[in-house]
């Protein structure tokens, strides 16, 4: 975790309301950057930025409305429910302390990787349900994951017109041995096959998803859009490649768009390679669990 993090994730728990003190207030984007580069003496912005998106990724932050992030409510993440020597805390640190105490751990109070001297899943999960602390069980959270789908015409927005500068769209085309970036190709409207999932950019440079089915256009959000995207790799039998290093345990993800829910449980699973943008690298414990979440998306680890 680099020294962003951690004063991302201090800055966003010290900041609370000054009536309930146990729970915590929004930050803006800029205030935060702007906080965070005064603190730590840095102009590096766009690497803060990416901390907080990182940060995001792992389920440390949310992000709300209006471009505002909150620290996350505090959580301890187990892999499963029969190995608790240890799982790691996540979420609000003005927390962490009190969860130590609570578990007997002995350590000291800052550490997020906790070994408690309770035994025991329910009595853990007890322990910490009294101070307010989720504990989580990843192994479980699996099963929950969604099955990629096609979008659903009777449950959107149908557009009318497509508010664009030229003819030119981009359309999701599977095709054997091309990442996902490169299953995108120009399209003119006129030639639009059915079922089709779109992207382009507004007037107003804003980027915008769309179904054309049975010659309308309906709006996709970001996610449906991304599911889609699977969904039609699964239907055309072109599931897209992922390289996975399993002697290092090493999961390249460049240029990748997962579904949030899948990105946001692997981002726990997982921790970052430092030395590589994008790139994850899980214990070989934890393999079972990911090749299992990539089946159950449509992907294939080469």
């Amino acid at each position: 975790m680099t020294q962003y993090n951690n004063l991302i994730l201090t800055l966003l728990s010290n900041h609370r309301q000054s009536d309930n003190n146990s729970l915590p207030l929004t930050l803006g984007y800029q205030q935060i950057i702007s906080s965070v580069c005064h603190a730590s003496n840095s102009i590096e912005r766009t690497e803060i930025s990416d901390a907080l998106k990182e940060l995001q990724a792992q389920g440390e932050v949310l992000e709300g409305s209006g471009n505002r992030y909150c620290i996350a409510p505090p959580t301890a993440i187990a892999m499963n429910k029969e190995n608790l020597s240890s799982f790691k805390f996540q979420g609000d640190r003005a927390y962490l302390r009190l969860a130590h105490q609570l578990l007997k751990t002995e350590q000291t109070p800052t550490e997020v990787i906790l070994k408690p001297q309770i035994r025991g899943f329910r009595g853990i999960q007890s322990v910490l349900k009294e101070c307010n602390i989720r504990l989580v069980v990843l192994s479980d959270l699996l099963d929950w994951l969604p099955q990629p789908y096609l979008p659903i015409v009777e449950q959107l927005e149908r557009v009318t017109h497509l508010s664009i500068d030229s003819q030119l769209v981009n359309i999701y085309v599977p095709k054997a041995w091309k990442n996902q970036q490169e299953r995108w190709s120009n399209i003119h409207l006129e030639n639009l096959p059915d079922r089709s999932l779109l992207k382009t950019r507004s007037a107003a440079g804003e980027l915008q998803h769309f179904w054309w089915q049975d010659n309308y256009f309906y709006r996709l959000e970001s996610e449906s859009a991304t599911m889609a995207m699977y969904a039609l790799d699964a239907v055309n039998n072109l599931p897209l490649s992922l390289t996975w290093d399993e002697g290092l345990g090493r999961l390249n993800l460049q240029g990748v768009i997962l579904p949030g829910d899948y990105a946001s449980w692997l981002w726990r699973l997982s921790d970052p390679d430092p030395d590589r943008y994008r790139t994850r690298i899980f214990a070989p414990e934890n393999f079972p669990l990911l090749k299992e979440a990539f089946n159950r998306l449509g992907c294939q680890l080469v």
